[in-house]
């Protein structure tokens, strides 16, 4: 006679996490979100609400002035000079809903169900932080590879108008290193805008060209460790140095991800002050075992689904706080 089967197949589900993460394990899936995102290490975050968000930015800020003379009369008794602020225009923006959907065999999660999240946590995490990159940059769905829908007031990295052809196929190239100087220029020559360009942010295809790069007397732009102690080339480094300033590496620079086409991208620099973004609630996780995904029944394929979500919102205050460095023509 056949031994009993001690599978538990009614409280096999109520392991899983049905509806919500615990809180360490959110916790955890944001830090590796946070890991698998550009946007993340480089932009500023905000809170975010899950209808629209007002930001105010562009404050026109006061301006101290000297008091009398040098006596301490004349500095007491002075007149104390006035001034005023003003906020620009609010910015209004709304987050958009980022989500995924992944299935396994029901004896995969069987198993072990806790392997059912590890394995699938960093995918997961990885998917959304690639879809936040996506959208701050270049303004796409990676599953539909089209723009995204309703997002005009949220702005785009690569929306600026300030553009150089970067061409860094001839390795040590002095004349690359003056078309990347080029476009910082035109970031902080903005006087209006009086911007300040913090960071780069590259595809890693581009990391060993840098690492080759020197400048018109011979000396090296391009440091292995962040911020520039001076150490050996790490190729593994998800942040190098580059005149100084922090350079990061995210094949969505290049824009090739899912379904979207290559945006010609290698480089972007600017002051990622200007982009700011929140999550407006917890990545949450369901798991089913009776819904129909893609037309599939997940109890008739004896498949799991398991469906990520969260609510993401952005806002890149003035594109033209950055540069894009473009595939030169012909290339």
């Amino acid at each position: 006679m056949p031994a009993a089967d001690n599978r538990d197949d009614q409280g096999f589900l109520n392991r899983l996490p049905s509806d919500r993460l615990p809180r360490e394990v959110v916790g955890d899936i944001f830090s590796k979100a946070r890991d698998e995102s550009l946007l993340l290490s480089l932009g500023r975050e905000i809170p975010v609400s899950v209808n629209e968000n007002v930001v105010w930015a562009d404050d026109t800020y006061p301006e101290a002035g000297q008091v009398g003379g040098t006596t301490l009369a004349s500095r007491e008794g002075g007149v104390k000079p006035i001034q005023g602020i003003q906020f620009a225009t609010p910015k209004v923006f709304s987050p958009i809903k980022l989500a995924v959907i992944v299935t396994v065999s029901e004896e995969f999660a069987r198993t072990n169900p806790d392997r059912l999240y590890s394995n699938l946590a960093p995918k997961l995490a990885g998917a959304i932080g690639r879809a936040a990159d996506l959208a701050a940059f270049h303004n796409k769905d990676a599953i539909l590879g089209t723009d995204l829908v309703g997002t005009t007031n949220n702005g785009y990295v690569n929306a600026t108008t300030n553009r150089v052809e970067l061409d860094l196929s001839q390795g040590a190239n002095p004349d690359a290193v003056a078309q990347l100087l080029a476009g910082v220029s035109m970031v902080e020559d903005d006087e209006d805008g009086n911007y300040e360009v913090t960071a780069f942010a590259a595809r890693p295809s581009v990391r060993t060209k840098l690492a080759t790069l020197r400048d018109a007397n011979g000396n090296p732009v391009f440091q292995g460790a962040y911020p520039g102690s001076g150490a050996e080339i790490n190729l593994r480094a998800g942040m190098n140095s580059l005149f100084g300033l922090p350079v990061a590496y995210s094949r969505t620079v290049r824009g090739k991800v899912g379904a979207v086409d290559d945006q010609g991208v290698l480089m972007f620099a600017g002051d990622f002050s200007q982009l700011a973004w929140g999550f407006a609630d917890d990545i949450r996780i369901k798991v089913s075992d009776q819904a129909t995904v893609g037309g599939v029944s997940m109890w008739q394929t004896n498949q799991i689904a398991v469906l990520a979500e969260a609510t993401f919102g952005w806002i890149v205050n003035d594109p033209n706080a950055f540069v894009a460095y473009d595939v030169p023509t012909g290339s």
